[in-house]
């Protein structure tokens, strides 16, 4: 059973220079989920390896271009473990836009518990579930 994936759509924010975002098509109602989403795994220190046409380990690119991708992930500063949204989820900057609004988040992100893969992998260490994305064919 699936669930809907076009509440919002992306395009260029009305903020100067935010570049682009998430916008709702319809009235979302508090406590309905905006998005799901299934989000890609992996380990921070691995933007820093990059490959000649060799194979040989080279020296990244300027700090820029590692920031780009983590600015679209769900991470914690302490943690080596990054999450890339695989959906316009990754878009999604948590501010209302309707009149009166303070600009306050209005969205959080919930970990969907329906789903005995998931409960697995919310009481899993990141080394498990690393391993885990690691073994599957």
């Amino acid at each position: 059973n699936g669930r809907c994936l076009d509440h919002i759509y992306p395009r260029l924010s009305d903020i100067p220079s935010a570049g682009r975002g998430a916008f709702s098509r319809r009235f979302i109602k508090k406590g309905e989920v905006v998005i799901t989403s299934p989000l890609m795994a992996f380990q921070k220190n691995h933007l820093e390896e990059f490959y000649d046409e060799t194979n040989k380990i080279v020296p990244p690119p300027d700090f820029e271009s590692r920031q780009l991708i983590l600015n679209y992930c769900f991470s914690h500063p302490k943690s080596s473990l990054a999450l890339f949204p695989l959906t316009y989820a990754m878009l999604i900057n948590h501010a209302s836009a309707r009149k009166g609004s303070n600009r306050l988040p209005n969205t959080k992100i919930r970990w969907a518990t329906d789903h005995a893969e998931t409960q697995h992998l919310l009481h899993s260490s990141v080394d498990l579930v690393l391993q885990r994305k690691a073994t599957r064919p």
